[in-house]
């Protein structure tokens, strides 16, 4: 990642240079040769798309049928296993599958032994008490460059999850954040914005403690989270995961009390989280990047020095993810995959004279 950051702090300088065209790039031409505004976006009518229903898409899971939408909407085996069938995937997005759904059956298992132990509160076994047992916590990264198919993965193992949660009879739910409104209306499955999802907005003064309804809104709202999902990662700062974070441990006081644990030990709320992404894509807007290990006080913006001790403790929660998962074979763009093998290359700041800069000029 940090290799990344460096090619493309490298290419900035090729970027928006003087005389660039940028409204002339809003226009594109479809399959049929029509014209096509990029900045007016269109439904299969033809009619403009407005916020208003971008919001209503949203709200249904971005137009997709009633079992698909969200996170704790019932899902249809057989629509499942048709359209999200496993087998599909190619072998590194299986792995990361497999790996999401392993621990999807170990937290099955530590919630049929918490029932338990909530029905029989005052039995005793072999004249002992039984202990709740700590939900097994997922920390995973899954990357990989545009086209290699994310998105993909990320559905699949979400219907999929669903579904085993559902069979088992588990109260157990999955959220979908985007940092942006179109990243999550393209994720669909009523994924929200981060935002609105943790209740921290940009114009306004963060608020470490909500209070009154805002706490109890929050307080329902992950009261049956297990699983939290961070699509676009690389718009995320580290000031806002450090939020993200105060949210969650707020969030989660009650779950904390009860498992007579302290919260002090623990991030997020102890929720599991996959964070999905390309750190090679854009970086987050007015916060510092969580890969960018270079920045320091001195050298970051004056717009950003009030987040600067919350940057901080934002870098250091990163630690607590150890694994990810890297995508690298392309599957967009098959029949001009020279092209986005050329694109790749470009990115990775490694084009060559034949193959790329005699091919682009």
């Amino acid at each position: 990642i940090q290799k990344e950051l460096q090619a493309l702090r490298a290419a900035q300088q090729w970027v928006n240079q003087e005389g660039w065209d940028a409204a002339g790039e809003a226009n594109a031409v479809d399959p049929n040769g029509v014209d096509v505004d990029l900045r007016a976006p269109t439904d299969v009518d033809g009619r403009t798309l407005t916020w208003d229903d971008v919001r209503s898409q949203l709200a249904k899971g971005a137009g997709l049928s009633s079992h698909d939408s969200s996170g704790g909407a019932r899902v249809d085996e057989a629509v499942v296993m048709a359209d999200y069938a496993l087998d599909k995937l190619d072998p590194t997005q299986r792995v990361f599958a497999d790996r999401v759904l392993d621990w999807g059956r170990e937290l099955v298992s530590a919630f049929n032994h918490n029932t338990t132990v909530r029905n029989q509160k005052h039995k005793k076994k072999n004249g002992k008490s039984q202990k709740l047992r700590r939900v097994p916590v997922l920390r995973s990264y899954l990357g990989g460059s545009a086209g290699s198919g994310k998105s993909t993965t990320l559905r699949t193992v979400l219907q999929h999850l669903r579904l085993l949660f559902q069979k088992e009879g588990i109260d157990a739910t999955v959220e979908l954040t985007a940092y942006t409104g179109v990243a999550a209306f393209n994720i669909g499955f009523g994924a929200k914005t981060a935002c609105s999802a943790f209740n921290i907005f940009p114009s306004a003064k963060f608020q470490k403690e909500l209070k009154g309804d805002q706490f109890r809104g929050l307080e329902k709202q992950w009261e049956n989270v297990v699983l939290l999902i961070v699509d676009e990662v690389s718009f995320i700062g580290r000031a806002f995961f450090y939020r993200m974070h105060c949210r969650l441990q707020q969030a989660k006081r009650g779950y904390f009390a009860e498992m007579g644990r302290d919260p002090d030990d623990f991030h997020f709320g102890d929720i599991s989280i996959i964070l999905v992404g390309d750190f090679g894509q854009l970086e987050p807007i007015n916060d510092v990047s969580l890969c960018d290990d270079e920045t320091t006080f001195n050298t970051c913006p004056k717009s950003i020095w009030n987040l600067w001790g919350h940057a901080q403790a934002g870098r250091h929660l990163l630690d607590s993810f150890k694994e990810a998962i890297m995508l690298t074979r392309i599957h967009r763009s098959k029949h001009d995959l020279w092209w986005t093998q050329s694109c790749s290359r470009f990115r990775d700041f490694v084009m060559t004279y034949k193959d790329d800069y005699m091919t682009w000029r």
